[in-house]
């Protein structure tokens, strides 16, 4: 059986934070795949590619330059230019493992 490349890499994160709702949720599984090229409008995670050092951003790619990408958050919106010298991954959301919004069953099981 033939290995598909796309998913060579794969790795998984948690959403943390509400900066991207209502697209992505606190919480939610992100499945980054790295070796598909992101499109403009995709979510992305980029990332200095060291974990111990917390560079990450995760947003929808707005642009793309030779020196920059450009991404935007949501909740506030705002758009953030990161130099690629510095950050210099991009790598594609291929999946998002939905958390169920529990606010919302708590307040209608309580009335």
């Amino acid at each position: 059986m033939k290995s598909d490349k796309k998913y060579d890499g794969m790795f998984g994160v948690t959403m943390r934070g509400s900066h991207m709702e209502p697209r992505l949720r606190d919480g939610c599984g992100l499945w980054i795949m790295p070796r598909l090229k992101p499109k403009l409008g995709d979510e992305v995670l980029v990332h200095t590619g060291d974990d111990e050092d917390g560079g990450h951003v995760v947003g929808i790619l707005k642009k793309e330059t030779r020196a920059r990408w450009y991404v935007n958050q949501l909740n506030p919106y705002t758009v953030f230019r990161l130099p690629k010298k510095d950050w210099p991954h991009c790598d594609m959301v291929g999946a998002i493992d939905y958390v169920p919004d529990l606010s919302t069953r708590r307040r209608r099981d309580a009335a």
